[in-house]
């Protein structure tokens, strides 16, 4: 095995990862209100401003009969390695008298925060479904909370991409104003959600296919905040193990067919690693600009097979 991709592997794969979180809070910078109005009869529930929980829902339900119209507002969140995700909800709905008139009301801040320097690029998204009576809900957004409203009727199915926002230590914040009202029977439904990725400075083509099915998956290595690397998971098929073959280079070795399609593998073997829990590979500046090659090889009890190939470049 050569000794000089070792030198410069080694230390790539072993580097300890940091315990990089990126995390989101809920405040509610006005009170949000619901209300359900049926025939005279109202149930209203508020909250006041201020720090909101991880998740939450606010309600103002009515039964009538054996029918239950409700006037909703739900937030909450969800982090994983390679991405947090916040949503706001609003949900109306009556469906049995036209004496119904429904509302919500919310003015949300969303702050992000990292525990290190983490450029990050942020994808706000909202999908909106309304009936008659029902006007077009408003869903306006001011991206870093300084009272200017970049985006003031972000309701109607759009996506936005934010790149490179400076997300570290210091907070980024989104104020997210969303009103919601129906009258009469009918439904309003409108969800909104920001989602943060890393922004990595990586290329990850695919450089080979799968020489069969039975070979298992490596998917595209997914960029996570943690050291600025990416994580690698392979997937395997009818419990055969999967090792990983990681090489500075390419250098392509025709192995024996596996159920008579040829397998062809890319990267040099210079690391072979059996990770049956993943691998995560730290990409910190101190070894950029580097590009490494990725394959899954399958053992299986006739033959080895195998999956994707991935080139990882890192600037």
């Amino acid at each position: 095995m050569n000794a000089l991709p070792l030198g410069v592997l080694f230390p790539i794969l072993a580097a300890a990862a940091h315990a990089q979180t990126v995390t989101a809070s809920f405040a509610a910078a006005t009170a949000p209100v619901v209300t359900t109005t049926v025939n005279g009869v109202s149930a209203q529930l508020s909250v006041p401003p201020g720090p909101m929980g991880t998740f939450g829902v606010l309600v103002a339900p009515l039964t009538i009969g054996p029918n239950l119209v409700s006037s909703r507002i739900v937030w909450g969140q969800g982090t994983t390695a390679s991405s947090t995700q916040t949503w706001l909800e609003h949900h109306l709905e009556t469906s049995f008298t036209p004496a119904s008139v429904l509302a919500a009301t919310s003015e949300f801040v969303i702050t992000f925060t990292a525990t290190s320097a983490a450029p990050a690029s942020f994808y706000l998204g909202s999908t909106t479904y309304t009936s008659i009576n029902a006007p077009l809900p408003l869903v306006a957004i001011d991206v870093d909370n300084d009272g200017s409203i970049e985006y003031p009727n972000f309701a109607n199915g759009l996506t936005l991409h934010v790149p490179l926002l400076p997300l570290g230590a210091a907070p980024v914040a989104v104020r997210v104003i969303m009103s919601s009202s129906v009258s009469g029977p009918g439904y309003s439904s409108t969800y909104f959600q920001i989602v943060a990725r890393p922004d990595n400075d990586l290329m990850l083509p695919q450089n080979a296919l799968p020489c069969s099915l039975g070979a298992g998956e490596l998917p595209q290595p997914v960029p996570v905040f943690a050291d600025r690397g990416v994580d690698i998971q392979a997937l395997t098929a009818f419990g055969f193990p999967i090792v990983l073959v990681i090489g500075l280079s390419q250098q392509p070795v025709l192995l024996p067919p596996y159920q008579g399609t040829p397998c062809l593998l890319i990267p040099s073997p210079d690391v072979v690693l059996w990770a049956p829990s993943g691998l995560h590979v730290p990409l910190p500046a101190s070894v950029r600009p580097v590009t490494f090659h990725v394959q899954g090889v399958s053992v299986t009890p006739t033959a080895l097979a195998l999956t994707e190939g991935w080139t990882v470049t890192a600037w």
